[in-house]
């Protein structure tokens, strides 16, 4: 029995040291297990926080929705007022030269006639105003010839008085005042012989004035004989200050001759000159009559579609009343189309005019998509607000939400059939283009202080490294200062 009991104590003290030394065993295999689990995951977790930079070429585009419209699209003004009388059918499609619009000439063609009398009378009225100054002119050079004509006989006359009076001269001078006294000697016999007769009324009154005046004009004949001997018998001096008084004052009246002459030739041109003016003004007038109304046709300057103006609800037509300046429909060339999207105020000023796109737009029906090639040749110089789509667009670029946006034309290269205004589509305009480049997510490019640097993994651990960002596109950056192949961190470790 104790041999027996002894070999259960025996037996239970071996099973108790094998289960304890099984426990630890167990223990040891967890504890091992659990750090070779935590080893690998935290290996596994840092190599999935690890990027590897790659070398290749990239591509700074960006990608905006877009809408398509016709990038040549006319606005057909008037320039006449008026009636319509025949207009195009609204949504046809018209070739270049085919009518548009036709406004009623009536109206143009009665203010073209009033103009072209009023410039006939302006005419008439000149050529009246012509001739009745030429008929003054004449007049006046003629008046001018005659004073010129004095002139020189005052001057003859002079010459004669420097000289002094000759014999001849005297005696005519003094047979000149014998015949006037004896003239007069006769007159006043006779006048005394009529004096008591006329009292009497033997002779008429009539005949006795008669006889009165003739000694009174006799009278006055013979003391202009006794003025003229008596200026025979001046010093030559004075004889000469008086001629040469009466060459200037002739001198004086051929001056003021001319001056008329001239002054009147003067107004004449003056007249002429504002009758041209007049004339080109009023003539003007008349040449845009005429063409108004050549301008009451309207012709499709290109081929299109026509999209006619409505006002309250009315499309333009005929007897549609229109305006000078008045846009009365567009013509827009479908086979030529344009993109416009909208570019928020952090990416705008990377656009350029002339900078290359691709414009995707989906075929419908059939689910695939076609790329476009595309320019841009428009970008507005002025924003808008865009309210919500671009809202955190902006604020992450400018650090507020302003919501200004730009539009930007893509004008697709080609003609196409098969585009519509409105269409729906992508484009994607490429901003920047570098060779070589050493991509990396954005998400690994930290910034401190305006400077840009990543994490890179080393045999020591991470190491904090500065970079220059060259180009990104809000996925991916080009950065300059890493190697092909180097690994960093998307989070800061």
């Amino acid at each position: 029995m104790k041999s027996a009991r002894k070999s259960d104590r025996l037996l239970d003290k071996s099973w108790m040291r094998w289960t304890l030394l099984g426990v630890v065993s167990a223990c040891i295999l967890v504890a091992g297990w659990w750090m070779y689990s935590i080893k690998k995951h935290k290996a596994e977790l840092e190599n999935a926080l690890l990027v590897k930079v790659e070398k290749r070429v990239f591509e700074h585009t960006i990608r905006r929705p877009a809408t398509l419209e016709p990038s040549n699209k006319i606005r057909v003004m008037t320039e006449v007022y008026g009636f319509v009388v025949d207009a195009a059918e609204d949504g046809s499609q018209v070739k270049t030269g085919d009518l548009l619009i036709r406004i009623d000439p009536r109206s143009h063609q009665e203010a073209m006639e009033k103009q072209r009398d009023h410039v006939r009378k302006i005419k008439a009225e000149r050529e009246k105003e012509r001739q009745a100054a030429a008929k003054e002119i004449f007049k006046a050079k003629a008046d001018a010839e005659s004073r010129r004509l004095r002139v020189d006989t005052e001057n003859i006359v002079l010459k004669e008085v420097m000289l002094g009076p000759s014999a001849t001269d005297v005696l005519n001078t003094q047979a000149q005042l014998e015949n006037a006294r004896t003239l007069m000697q006769a007159r006043e016999e006779e006048y005394a012989i009529l004096e008591p007769l006329a009292q009497k009324g033997y002779v008429s009154q009539s005949e006795f004035r008669t006889k009165k005046l003739e000694k009174d004009t006799q009278k006055l004949n013979l003391e202009g004989a006794k003025i003229a001997v008596s200026k025979l018998m001046l010093p030559p001096t004075v004889a000469q200050k008086e001629q040469e008084l009466k060459v200037h004052v002739e001198e004086k009246n051929l001056a003021a001759a001319l001056e008329k002459a001239n002054l009147l030739e003067s107004n004449d041109q003056r007249a002429e000159q504002t009758y041209l003016m007049r004339l080109k003004r009023e003539t003007t007038r008349l040449e845009e009559f005429e063409e108004n109304i050549t301008k009451t046709t309207i012709i499709a300057p290109a081929p299109g579609v026509v999209s006619m103006r409505k006002m309250r609800g009315r499309s333009v037509g005929p007897g549609f009343e229109t305006d000078k300046n008045f846009e009365l429909l567009t013509l827009a060339d479908l086979r030529r189309m344009k993109a416009v999207v909208s570019v928020d105020e952090g990416r705008v000023g990377q656009l350029r005019k002339g900078m290359k796109a691709n414009i995707h737009v989906g075929l419908s029906g059939t689910g695939t998509e076609r790329t476009l090639p595309a320019l841009i040749t428009r970008v507005a110089e002025k924003g808008r607000d865009e309210f919500e789509g671009f809202a955190s667009e902006t604020r992450d670029r400018t650090g507020k939400a302003n919501r200004q946006v730009f539009d930007v034309d893509l004008d697709i290269q080609g003609e196409f059939n098969d585009l519509r205004p409105g269409m729906r589509a992508e484009a994607e305009i490429l901003v920047a283009s570098v060779p070589d480049a050493r991509i990396a997510p954005e998400a690994a490019v930290n910034k401190e202080n305006g400077q840009a640097f990543v994490w890179l993994a080393s045999a020591s651990g991470p190491e904090k490294k500065m970079v220059n960002v060259l180009a990104e596109d809000g996925l991916y950056c080009s950065l300059d200062g890493l190697n092909e192949g180097d690994r960093i961190y998307l989070v800061a470790p």
